[in-house]
């Protein structure tokens, strides 16, 4: 579906043919995993599309990190999907929309062109990956739990927009793990290191401090 949303004018066809292709890749995920019937609605799907172009239009020149995140929001506000997921997926079995939204998204940001600012054109070669815990956190965060979730028709909130940066910036950050060259250069106009070495010359230690795995 990701196909779908960069492109600047997708005829009924294109709408068609990429909405197929994104059922048969979740029906063939499921059967791998042991699912044998995938139950969908495909009006439901197309308002999903309707939802994530709506988002995405309220943008200008949107990356494909900004589509990912877009089309993720339109299948969780949609709900297209009701299949439930194997047990193997645990608490997330109940969140399959949020689940095939960020396996569309990979899917589609493989080999994506990435045009920056001064012109380069940079290719997202190596395949995206993540933890377990990364995995489960962002499904949650994807599905939105304790977020406003407007019908496809209403118009988005700040909270909403917001909410949708934030889900964009991860998968630009996910992206970038396996593809340090196609990111940007850190800002050096900024002199953000001369936070980081406020205490070298001084006679402080910085707070040891301790990150758990929440």
């Amino acid at each position: 579906m990701l196909d779908l949303l960069i492109k600047d004018t997708p005829n009924q066809k294109d709408v068609q043919v990429s909405l197929e292709g994104f059922l048969h890749r979740v029906q063939r995920s499921l059967h791998r995993w042991g699912v044998g019937t995938l139950d969908y609605d495909l009006d439901l799907l197309k308002k999903a599309h309707h939802h994530a172009l709506k988002l995405l239009r309220s943008y200008q020149d949107p990356s494909c990190f900004k589509a990912a995140a877009a089309m993720s929001m339109g299948l969780v506000s949609a709900e297209p999907i009701s299949t439930t997921l194997p047990n193997q997926f645990g608490n997330l079995k109940d969140k399959q929309n949020a689940v095939f939204g960020i396996l569309e998204s990979v899917y589609w940001m493989h080999d994506a062109e990435l045009l920056l600012h001064d012109g380069t054109l940079k290719i997202l070669s190596q395949q995206i990956d993540f933890s377990y815990h990364f995995f489960d956190e962002f499904v949650t965060a994807v599905d939105g739990s304790g977020w406003p979730t407007p019908m496809p028709t209403s118009d988005f909130s700040a909270e909403y927009h917001t909410r949708f940066r934030l889900l964009a910036l991860n998968f630009e950050s996910l992206a970038y793990q396996n593809n340090k060259t196609c990111k940007y250069p850190p800002p050096e106009n900024l002199q953000l290191d001369k936070y980081f070495n406020t205490l070298e010359s001084g006679s402080e230690s910085p707070v040891q401090a301790r990150c758990g795995n929440n």
